[in-house]
């Protein structure tokens, strides 16, 4: 895989001007592993004032960086944006996740050396050629995570760097060094210092990757799950779980387990099952693990109080989470319904067609698009539930049949009157009682018994204005 020629252009521009520079971190990794890389880091022994003149002499802009006072400059190339370096170690005065001050140092063998693991550590010149001074193309190809240093300290120094462990073992399914992953427990303490939007970034990363389920699983055997960290409320800050244990499904901080229990892995095999997309990522973890944890013994079919207990969990579960009110609304609503198709049982495929016109008339999606990506993302959930059913055969059952079909008719009852099909002209014969006109005739739409159709909503008009 070659080289981005705008990277090329920019580790030029500084070695013309006389200062080392390199490629280094994921990107170095990304290309040695024949991926393409996300985004592009450079390291050089030149300060931020010589690189942002370099760059305005190039034609290049400087963006706006708050990173600058810890020697980052991000440059634009051609659209490109590339994050520049100074040369750096980094002193951790106090254990958190952020320096609290930086030194620059003369060489890339000292700049290294404060970077988490070997395999993000690798450098490239503007010729392809790779520096390495931690063994990291040894680690790279046993597809191994090791830290730079004692782990203990790293992980003490910044408590983020057990997250980003977990995002690299499902984005890149890579093993972790036992001796890493042994550190882990002992270093969670530490999230008390690091706010809880911190930590949901860095959860969002891993619930993205492709095997999600073996990034979980390293969070559940090392307590990860447990973690309790910072919140600001009416500035003050208090200490919150970032993963309430009410269903004890966690291994506790401090408390090593060896492996994931089948019932746990039956919960990842459920996530890994659907599409990276965020919010079905975590409705599957969280339908999951309620019924596993919370709902164990009744089998497949629940009582609507169960139904409501467990959608009450994951409201109560997501109230804090510092995330927007949509997404939140989109969770729950996938868990609550995900649920519902259990209390349904065996009489699913006839309470299938009355629940999604219920839906549609609930006044819960504002547009149709809404509608339709709930519906097409409960779909992947309902799927994924025989992922489970090797595993734990008396929790869930498959229901692969449920999915047909639900969609096409989602697609076919309209969630407000602006989705009704029909003349516009002859509408505005209604005049002032237009709106209650299309209301009436939604109202047929979303019950089944009119087709949303020009001719037959035009009909049902018609029908309406000459019953006034």
């Amino acid at each position: 895989m070659m080289m981005d020629s705008r990277v090329r252009c920019w580790l030029s521009a500084l070695t013309d001007a006389g200062y080392e520079a390199y490629l280094i971190g994921g990107a170095v990794r990304d290309f040695l592993l024949a991926r393409v890389p996300g985004d592009y880091d450079v390291v050089t022994n030149a300060r931020p004032e010589q690189i942002k003149q370099i760059a305005v002499a190039h034609g290049w802009i400087c963006m706006s960086s708050r990173g600058e006072r810890f020697g980052v400059v991000v440059i634009r190339v051609d659209a490109l944006e590339i994050e520049t370096t100074t040369y750096r170690k980094e002193v951790y005065d106090r254990e958190g996740y952020r320096p609290t001050r930086i030194t620059y140092v003369s060489s890339l063998q000292e700049d290294v050396r404060r970077r988490d693991f070997t395999v993000n550590a690798l450098a490239m010149d503007e010729y392809g050629h790779i520096i390495d001074y931690v063994q990291g193309q040894d680690d790279l190809i046993a597809r191994r995570l090791v830290t730079i240093g004692k782990p203990e300290q790293r992980l003490r120094e910044d408590a983020t760097r057990i997250l980003r462990a977990c995002r690299f073992v499902g984005q890149l399914d890579f093993k972790v060094d036992a001796v890493l992953e042994a550190a882990i427990p002992t270093a969670l303490s530490q999230f008390r210092t690091i706010s809880l939007a911190v930590v949901l970034r860095e959860w969002e990363h891993i619930m993205r990757t492709e095997h999600v389920d073996k990034a979980l699983a390293l969070a559940w055997r090392t307590g990860v799950f447990s973690l309790m960290c910072r919140q600001r409320n009416k500035g003050i800050d208090r200490t919150v779980p970032f993963f309430t244990d009410e269903i004890g499904m966690v291994a506790k901080p401090g408390v090593f387990v060896a492996a994931v229990p089948p019932i746990e892995q039956a919960v990842l095999s459920l996530v890994v099952s659907v599409p990276p997309c965020g919010v079905v990522r975590y409705a599957a973890l969280f339908y999951g693990l309620l019924r596993c944890y919370v709902f164990p013994s009744v089998g497949e079919k629940l009582t609507l109080p169960q139904v409501e207990r467990g959608a009450a969990w994951v409201e109560k579960l997501l109230m804090y989470w510092q995330t927007s009110v949509s997404w939140k609304r989109r969770v729950w609503w996938l868990v609550f319904n995900h649920l519902r198709f259990s209390y349904f049982g065996k009489q699913l495929g006839k309470a299938l067609d009355p629940w999604l016109r219920r839906e549609a008339r609930s006044a819960f999606f504002r547009t149709q698009q809404d509608w339709i990506e709930a519906v097409q993302q409960l779909c992947w959930l309902v799927m994924a539930d025989s992922i489970m059913k090797d595993a734990v055969q008396t929790v869930l059952v498959p229901r692969e049949n449920a999915g047909t079909g639900m969609l096409a008719t989602a697609k076919k009852i309209p969630v407000s009157t602006r989705y009704l099909l029909y003349s516009k002209e002859l509408v505005s014969i209604c005049g002032q009682k237009s709106g209650a006109c299309l209301q009436a005739v939604l109202k047929q739409v979303q019950n089944g018994t009119l087709e949303n159709s020009r001719e037959r909503v035009d009909q049902a008009i018609v029908q309406w204005l000459q019953r006034q």
